[in-house]
């Protein structure tokens, strides 16, 4: 993620939605099973993933990244 993405917060939240749904994909889990792992309920994994929904929560960022192995980039 770059700098220029902390200037348009809906782009930086586009690019963490599809890192999270490219890294669910890549490890080939659905999103019932993500949640599962994740701890999470199915509806928050699909509102998380959802262009469409409100932001979610750092929590449950959290909770997708540790399942998914993604680390932040400074």
């Amino acid at each position: 993620m770059g700098t220029s993405h902390f200037q348009d917060p809906a782009a930086a939240l586009a690019e963490l939605r599809a890192q999270l749904e490219a890294s669910r994909v890549v490890l080939g889990l659905n999103q019932t099973e993500l949640a599962r792992r994740a701890n999470l309920g199915r509806t928050s994994v699909s509102q998380a993933l959802s262009n469409t929904a409100p932001s979610p929560t750092a929590q449950t960022v959290g909770a997708l990244a540790r399942v998914l192995r993604l680390r932040a980039v400074p």
